[in-house]
């Protein structure tokens, strides 16, 4: 029966129950209710006296439309029959034993009778069909009542139809059969809560040895890298009940409902201690509380609530709670210090995402799988062209975009599948959906080729001139300008580009310890589109507005956080408006001044930030003056084969570079301290000597 009722919904409940009183409405106006002919005359009408035998006379007249009807009266308790006929409406005493007499000879004329009754008031009667319609639709309306008035009370109080309807959903038991060897590439991670998973299956034995169980653990990364599939993983390997919640249904309108539904998940819980609870997405109620008025009074009465189950004055359950957030920096510090222990599960580096492509493919029949060598060839290339990707990415690249683009390219599913189709899921994974119906005409498609040729040109220079550096010992391994580049494409993306080129890499952590010839060449490469545009057409599009933001993003890290200029060794908090996520400040309202900066230190700043910007677009200036031929070449290939890959256009670079060796000083003079390159060349750039040669 319970689960009976845990199957209910009340949308259908409500559905159903107005659908059927609708219908049984219809049927009484249309079907049920009764002639005008049916109306009796009630006792207050102005009814003629007759004798009783008057009453047999109108009856035997016309017995097709004749009624009659008794009523006793109140005042005496005198029985008067009333008739009506086609005659008139008459009225009459009925004396001891004519009732009797009257009724017989009434059903042997089959003439209407109505019940006996004492109502002032007219009456109106109705069929005995309807007379059970009646009775079953008001048996249906009160059993439909109770039942959303009982499901209300075992859903969340007053407002169970929609606080409450959440709550059967928030907490979960799971049976998992995800094991610890089906996750790969956050070997870390895995690694410490393998210890915890030990710690749960010895636990008699940890107590007698002095330790105690966890009390709660916070797993802390972006999104996809695997929080969740790690915690399926512990429910599959501790032997232990596994509930998972989700913190999102504790949030509320009406203040305290949060709350006594974390204490129904509680005490649901500790019955099956010990045992694992996992709170997905934990900052959905675990936010920092205001200090003031304006906060979110019902989220944190939940986390006091939440704060309290775990380590409050009453105890603690053996219950082990495993939280996941992608936004640690915004949880409470009580609840921080609440967590025994914090996991960081971090994006996979080369060596872990050729692991997670191996577990993805062991059951998707792949040219080049029997064969060793071959096979890891193909996962090495896979791992090296993922970079950046996460867990979650690669696995939908394995198991739906490998296939889409198998029907794409061949208009068929093939097994076994080639294995370039896993680069080509690859990119459309990193850069989109192809959307070829959105192809531009060639007049605007031309300035797009340019474009994106220049950033190719750019890029892969750059990435040259770093392998020779560290060839000749000149140039640390982890240092470089560029990756070198790996595909370029002008075809219209779902991802909203117009234009894309990819470079390949090794680590995604790379963002975290860059080096000043990485932010050189990231701010040179993102210039060269524009550059390119000025230098073919002598102007320019918004399409590099992305590009401009992200090298003023990183211009700013690298003179207020990096100590990469002359401002020197200073750290200067900028305000996160101005480093947001995408770069952006607000409205047409004037970027925010650093916080703790002097006057002077802020143009200081504004000054060395422009000539980081300066210096890149220079740069990519000076590399595209000394490759226009290639440029054209380039953007000829692009027009022609709207996505081009490395091994179309790596030989097109080692022509040049034989025939025409690049003049790195021609572009490395803009960072060198002292030179003036970068103010003369402003100011030739002013007088609109922008074209190259110009």
């Amino acid at each position: 029966m319970k689960k009976l009722f845990n199957k209910i919904n009340l949308k259908s409940i409500w559905l159903w129950g107005t659908v059927g009183l609708l219908a049984y409405g219809a049927l009484f106006l249309f079907v049920l209710k009764p002639h005008a002919d049916a109306l009796i005359p009630d006792a207050g009408r102005n009814l003629l006296d007759a004798p009783f035998s008057d009453i047999f006379e109108a009856m035997e007249k016309d017995p097709a439309h004749a009624k009659i009807r008794f009523v006793t009266r109140k005042e005496d308790g005198q029985v008067v029959v009333h008739c009506d006929c086609t005659g008139g409406a008459i009225k009459s005493l009925v004396p001891d034993g004519g009732q009797s007499k009257l009724i017989a000879r009434a059903l042997e004329l089959k003439v209407r009778i109505d019940a006996e009754d004492d109502l002032r008031g007219g009456h109106l009667k109705q069929s005995t069909l309807a007379d059970y319609f009646n009775i079953l639709a008001t048996i249906a309306s009160v059993a439909i009542g109770a039942l959303f008035i009982y499901l209300m009370s075992r859903r969340g109080g007053p407002m169970g139809g929609m606080s409450g309807q959440a709550k059967n959903n928030g907490l979960k038991r799971i049976d998992s059969n995800v094991k610890f060897e089906d996750i790969a590439g956050i070997d870390e991670a895995k690694a410490e809560l393998e210890i915890v998973v030990q710690f749960l299956k010895d636990r008699k034995t940890l107590e007698e040895a002095g330790g105690e169980l966890p009390r709660a653990i916070l797993m802390t990364g972006g999104p996809g890298v695997g929080k969740t599939l790690l915690a399926r993983a512990i429910a599959g390997e501790a032997g232990l009940p596994f509930f998972a919640i989700k913190m999102s249904a504790l949030v509320e309108m009406y203040v305290g409902v949060g709350a006594a539904r974390w204490r129904e998940y509680w005490t649901e819980a500790s019955k099956f201690a010990p045992c694992i609870v996992f709170c997905d997405e934990i900052d959905a109620v675990g936010g920092k509380r205001s200090n003031g008025a304006g906060g979110n009074q019902e989220r944190e009465v939940t986390l006091n609530e939440v704060l309290v189950s775990l380590d409050g004055i009453e105890g603690r359950y053996p219950i082990v709670v495993i939280a996941a957030t992608n936004r640690a920096d915004m949880l409470d510090d009580a609840l921080k210090s609440r967590f025994t222990r914090t996991i960081e599960v971090p994006n996979p580096n080369t060596s872990g995402r050729k692991e997670i492509f191996r577990i993805h493919a062991r059951k998707i029949n792949i040219v080049g799988k029997d064969d060793p060598e071959v096979w890891e060839s193909i996962l090495q290339r896979a791992a090296e062209a993922s970079e950046g990707m996460a867990g979650r990415g690669i696995m939908q690249t394995m198991t739906q975009k490998i296939f889409t683009n198998c029907v794409i390219k061949y208009g068929k599913i093939l097994n076994p599948l080639p294995a370039e189709l896993i680069f080509d899921a690859l990119e459309a994974e990193m850069l989109g959906d192809p959307l070829l119906s959105k192809l531009r005409r060639p007049g605007f498609r031309i300035m797009v080729a340019k474009h994106e040729a220049g950033h190719l040109i750019v890029g892969e220079t750059l990435a040259r001139y770093s392998k020779k550096l560290q060839e000749e010992g000149k140039l640390p391994e982890y240092a470089w300008f560029t990756h070198p580049t790996r595909v370029a494409t002008i075809v219209p993306r779902s991802t909203g580009s117009e234009g894309v080129v990819l470079m390949t890499g090794d680590d995604p952590d790379t963002e975290r310890f860059m080096t000043w010839q990485q932010i050189v060449g990231f701010i040179a490469t993102a210039q060269a589109g524009n550059a390119a545009e000025f230098m073919e057409f002598g102007t320019c599009s918004i399409g590099n507005a992305g590009d401009n933001q992200a090298s003023m993003r990183l211009a700013i890290m690298a003179v207020t956080k990096s100590a990469m200029s002359v401002f020197g060794p200073r750290s200067i908090a900028v305000p996160p408006i101005f480093l947001g996520d995408n770069g952006q400040t607000n409205g047409f309202m004037p970027p925010p001044q650093p916080y703790g900066a002097s006057e002077g230190s802020q143009e200081q700043i504004d000054k060395a930030i422009g000539e980081f910007l300066w210096a890149g677009r220079f740069a990519a200036d000076a590399i595209l003056a000394q490759r226009r031929e290639l440029l054209s070449e380039i953007a000829e290939l692009l027009m022609k084969e709207g996505t081009i890959r490395r091994p179309q256009y790596e030989a097109l670079f080692d022509k040049w570079d034989e025939t025409n060796p690049m003049d790195h000083e021609a572009w490395l003079k803009y960072y060198k301290i002292g030179t003036g390159e970068i103010e003369l060349r402003k100011l030739h750039f002013a007088r609109g000597g922008a074209l190259i040669g110009g």
